[in-house]
């Protein structure tokens, strides 16, 4: 039995949202969400952790943010996904000139087939300082909308 089981099976009720509103644990409480592997990270596996941890605890969405080197989003939603049984995993922002949007569309698409509808897609047009650098196309800034009234 690992720390985190231990530590579950010792707390029968936790607080969650308001302090004047007690849950059992791991009884689903889909409106709130852990985000895990902050940061830059050493070890990705540490996140599967947290993530088998957060739907014990009853939480409703695990959300992670793409970020080169070891953070991908496929790899990581694809382990939590298989590691879990009904949380679901989002992503907290995949940057859309960083992958071709058919890839996207694909590994959601996959997810869903595999998962269910447990995945979230979180889109940003990212930032021209992080991806010229890397040659990766930055998308233009929105066209600004002007009212009149």
């Amino acid at each position: 039995m690992t720390a985190a089981e231990s530590a579950v099976q010792r707390h029968t009720r936790v607080s969650v949202a308001r302090p004047d509103v007690n849950r059992e644990v791991g009884e689903v409480a889909p409106e709130l969400g852990v985000y895990i592997l902050p940061g830059r990270i050493k070890d990705p596996a540490a996140g599967m952790q947290e993530a088998i941890d957060a739907e014990r605890a009853g939480f409703g969405t695990v959300w992670f943010s793409e970020r080169y080197g070891l953070k991908d989003t496929g790899a990581i939603s694809g382990a939590v996904a298989a590691l879990t049984q009904r949380i679901r995993f989002a992503s907290g922002v995949i940057v859309a000139g960083s992958r071709h949007p058919l890839l996207t569309a694909t590994w959601a698409s996959t997810m869903q087939g595999l998962f269910g509808e447990r995945v979230i897609v979180g889109l940003d047009r990212g930032n021209r300082p992080s991806l010229d650098p890397q040659g990766v196309p930055s998308c233009p800034r929105p066209p600004r909308i002007l009212i009149y009234g």
